[in-house]
């Protein structure tokens, strides 16, 4: 299951991942959410879809990464069953950055100021209503370049792998380039 970052296609996020992992299933989660929903909500209505669909690795980029592990919480007390997620650059995760510190201010401002659902979203900078921590079947690919995301507060988990000199926006091209997620399947 991939679950791509705010406001972007899941199906042409991970294109060039999922290509190279053609003896797998691929199920793409474009996800939109109106003002005041709960994100859980939502993960909870797309696990009753998936139905009998065994999960066997959920990948999440930026706020995708944030919903994957609101969706492994969900799916091990729906489904009894422990899934693998592979989380890069995640949100989710709170660190008091100035760039954190300055995004949360002028998106609740302007979410007054509008109220509308893309702000509602944005608003929800950085944790996106995540209340889990990582585990040991979670593996984080995080950037010492990463702006949006500070690896700080997870860099040191047991499951990382740290990228240097990638900015946020450059991970899922620089994972597909070198192949990561094809090595942490197989």
């Amino acid at each position: 299951i991939y679950f791509a970052g705010l406001f972007q296609n899941a199906q042409l996020e991970y294109k060039d991942i999922s290509n190279n992992l053609s003896s797998y299933n691929h199920i793409y989660i474009n996800t939109y959410f109106n003002n005041n929903d709960i994100y859980k909500d939502t993960l909870i209505k797309i696990i009753d879809e998936i139905g009998e669909l065994d999960i066997e690795c959920i990948i999440g980029y930026s706020f995708g990464g944030s919903l994957s592990l609101q969706f492994k919480e969900i799916y091990l007390q729906k489904k009894h069953k422990i899934i693998k997620s592979i989380l890069i650059s995640p949100a989710g995760f709170q660190s008091n950055t100035f760039l954190e510190k300055t995004i949360k201010i002028i998106s609740k401002y302007l979410y007054s100021l509008y109220g509308n659902d893309k702000w509602y979203m944005i608003k929800n900078y950085p944790l996106y209503q995540n209340t889990n921590t990582l585990s040991n079947t979670d593996y984080i690919i995080v950037s010492t370049s990463d702006n949006i995301h500070n690896v700080n507060p997870i860099k040191t988990h047991e499951n990382s792998i740290i990228i240097k000199h990638a900015s946020h926006f450059s991970m899922i091209q620089i994972i597909k380039k070198q192949n990561i997620i094809f090595q942490l399947i197989t």
